[in-house]
């Protein structure tokens, strides 16, 4: 289906650092494809970008039925370690093990030397360390919304259909999420593991 200027899809916000809902601005020249989109929320303008959520936890609460308080703590973990990598200057590498010491021999008595202050990385700024404690607390939320929870009723999502709060919603990209609230009868707030996301309906 061939996308259209005004139309949401889900693109991949060079601000936001996440996958989140956006509207078409452009499209290229083949009049097939958008070429810049506008994230709805941050009102970002930029070139699109496809998304870069993967489905994996989606498939995998498929397979089991529920999530588990294990499940949810990787996956919190995970997000975290996601957000202070990017803000990881480039070029930079993590510090060195220590040797391992053999103790099959006892260790030789060594001079000391002068020791040297090991370069330790920059520092989160406020606003990544506000990022960070953010995605942890939505994927939190996001497990204990759906935590016991049938995920196998969870209704697909599509624009064409309408939703209700407190439904289960499988999206192709965030996977299964849960309607926190609705604005109007074709805007909805879902939450899914990546956060809270804006998704039409009704259209």
């Amino acid at each position: 289906m061939p996308h259209q200027v005004g139309k949401d899809l889900d693109a991949w916000c060079t601000r936001c650092k996440l996958d989140t809902t956006h509207v078409i601005v452009s499209l290229k020249a083949d009049g097939l494809s958008p070429k810049r989109v506008e994230c709805t929320s941050c009102r970002g303008q930029h070139n699109y970008r496809p998304p870069k959520m993967s489905t994996e936890t989606a498939k995998a609460s498929r397979g089991s039925g529920t999530i588990s308080r294990k499940a949810m703590a990787v996956a919190a973990a995970q997000q975290m370690a996601d957000v202070t990598a990017e803000a990881m200057p480039a070029g930079h590498t993590p510090t060195k093990k220590p040797p391992v010491v053999d103790l099959s021999e006892p260790p030789v008595p060594k001079k000391k030397k002068a020791t040297r202050k090991r370069a330790v990385g920059p520092k989160l700024t406020a606003a990544q360390r506000a990022k960070a404690r953010a995605v942890a607390v939505a994927a939190a939320k996001w497990g204990e919304s759906l935590e016991g929870a049938d995920l196998t009723g969870a209704r697909k999502y599509s624009m064409r259909e309408t939703f209700a709060e407190k439904e289960l919603v499988e999206h192709p990209r965030f996977g299964v999420g849960y309607v926190v609230a609705t604005q109007g009868p074709q805007k909805i707030e879902v939450l899914f593991e990546a956060g809270v996301k804006t998704l039409a309906m009704g259209r």
